[in-house]
């Protein structure tokens, strides 16, 4: 069970990896090594990997976690962005794998998209 205010690892956590992806690009990168620590085997090529990742977030405009920060936990994050298009915060969806099943991330994900995109447009309005 996650924590209120409990710190997730940038590389293993849908709602951190939305927010990486959208950083500017100088801020944008892979952990450097000692950073961050693969947490099974999908991980050991972590810094290209997570590279590409980010990019294909960028690209779709949300995050998958498919039990990468918790066993048996699914999430999708998009990012809320302020006027600049820096990422103000995220919004999640996580739920144990058998009421959130891998088939149903990706639409999660795209609904995720289009209320973070909402929220964002409110924030760069001024409320």
């Amino acid at each position: 069970m996650a924590e209120p205010g409990a710190r997730q690892p940038l590389h293993a956590s849908a709602s951190t990896k939305a927010i990486l992806a959208f950083l500017p690009r100088t801020n944008g990168r892979a952990p450097g090594p000692g950073e961050a620590r693969p947490f099974h085997a999908a991980h050991a090529d972590l810094p290209k990997a997570l590279l590409e990742e980010l990019r294909r977030i960028r690209r779709q405009g949300f995050a998958l976690d498919r039990e990468e920060h918790m066993r048996g936990v699914h999430c999708a994050a998009a990012p809320v962005l302020d006027r600049r298009g820096y990422p103000a915060a995220a919004i999640t969806v996580t739920g144990p794998v058998d009421r959130l099943p891998e088939a149903s991330l990706e639409a999660v994900g795209r609904k995720v998209r289009e209320a973070a995109a909402k929220v964002s447009r409110k924030l760069q309005d001024g409320l």
